[in-house]
């Protein structure tokens, strides 16, 4: 064992002994998980401490769909690398994964595919859950290690200037306005700030600070953040301040709580036509992501450095975006009012484009 390791363990054992766990009786419990599956209930139980729970979630998901279905019988300790490579081509394949199963929603379905991206996840889960077998003494090498994943076919959607402009139009449509104002509002400004689907649903008023453009996120997937965000989303947050009713930025029209996924509604404001019966944005595969791609991209032809746009983006790698650092720096909100100014005029349109008549699908 390395000293590396060895630290690891430790730690791992006192955090256990901490939460009020026998790691003895914990590492008898270890050497009775002899299937995949029940090294997996071990492992969601006991080696995912470290975990944020939508990680966890996400694990337990691949787990119960991918993991258990295909392998979940076999045997811990004489599971060969062979095995795990055929387990990753029948994710790759699809043909042998469930397709549909109750989510935890009420009536929810869960979609289940396979394809290259599912299998290399899932490939690196397993992975991890063999390092925790190691680590418990279980087994002594790891049959996912040293395993070639596949490409992911990834081709990353987001929107041109135009297409900003045409879904301008489409969120400023008296129909959509009227029917659902808010979600056109997160949209536009998961837009002009290039910020995770969550981090604006779930915002509070008190992690916005107008005075220095910057959201100070309490959590985010990369842990508390501060996010600087551009005159464009500033303009937009003042408006919604004015008629501020909850602690919330985006409450919920039913409950207490923020409003949830504005997915669905912006697939059916995608199918909004115009005079001629012609969809105004021709854009099937877009999704909420794809909005902070767009934001992205929109600097990138602005010709910013993609360094630059990471500090904006908050991505883990840029440490100045940490939860310690109080000062902003001007340059970047510079930047940041830049990409927004641009996008706020795209979606403003032309008063020509805002005259026209607009027919709007149902919500299906």
């Amino acid at each position: 064992m390395t000293l590396e390791k060895a630290r690891t363990e430790a730690r791992e054992q006192l955090q256990n002994v901490s939460h009020r766990k026998d790691p003895a009786k914990d590492k008898e419990d270890a050497k009775n998980a002899k299937t995949v599956a029940e090294l997996c209930d071990l492992y969601l139980a006991e080696g995912v401490n470290h975990k944020k729970q939508s990680t966890i979630t996400i694990d337990r998901g691949r787990i119960e769909t991918h993991i258990k279905p295909l392998i979940g019988k076999e045997p811990v300790a004489s599971l060969t690398q062979g095995q795990v490579i055929a387990f990753m081509n029948d994710i790759i394949k699809g043909d042998k994964i469930r397709r549909a199963s109750k989510s935890g929603k009420p009536r929810g379905v869960s979609r289940v595919s396979g394809g290259p991206t599912a299998a290399s996840r899932s490939v690196q889960l397993l992975g991890a859950i063999m390092e925790f077998a190691i680590r418990h003494h279980i087994i002594k090498e790891n049959p996912a290690h040293n395993i070639e994943l596949p490409k992911a076919n990834r081709r990353e959607v987001f929107l041109t200037e135009g297409e900003i402009r045409a879904l301008g139009r489409i969120l400023d449509c008296p129909h959509w306005r009227d029917l659902h104002k808010t979600h056109c509002d997160i949209i536009k400004l998961l837009l002009l700030t290039g910020c995770r689907r969550r981090e604006i649903t779930n915002m509070q008023w008190s992690e916005v600070d107008f005075t220095n453009q910057v959201f100070r996120f309490h959590d985010t997937k990369t842990g508390p953040q501060n996010r600087i965000f551009g005159k464009g989303a500033l303009r937009l947050l003042r408006e919604l301040e004015k008629n501020k009713i909850s602690d919330w930025v985006f409450p919920s029209i039913r409950g207490d709580g923020p409003i949830t996924n504005p997915l669905k509604p912006l697939k059916a404001m995608l199918r909004t036509k115009d005079d001629d019966g012609k969809l105004i944005l021709d854009k099937p595969d877009l999704t909420i992501h794809a909005l902070r791609h767009s934001f992205a991209s929109m600097g990138a032809q602005m010709g910013i450095h993609e360094d630059i746009i990471g500090l904006i983006l908050g991505h883990k790698r840029h440490s100045v975006t940490g939860i310690y650092i109080h000062t902003v720096d001007k340059t970047l909100v510079n930047v940041a009012d830049k990409i927004s100014l641009k996008i706020e005029s795209a979606l403003a349109g032309t008063q020509e484009n805002k005259s026209k008549i607009i027919k709007v699908a149902t919500w299906a």
